[in-house]
């Protein structure tokens, strides 16, 4: 099992507590890929 960090931005209409599961389908077009040791965009 590997340890990855998510950061997703969504809309205001979702009001989730902190620490509540939520279900994610990002849009593939929308995506935007960081390297963990360089921070760098992945393409």
């Amino acid at each position: 099992s590997t340890n990855q960090q998510i950061i997703a931005r969504i809309g205001t209409r979702l009001h989730n507590d902190k620490g509540q599961l939520v279900h994610l389908a990002p849009d593939p077009d929308k995506l935007h890929l960081f390297s963990s040791s360089t921070e760098e965009r992945l393409d």
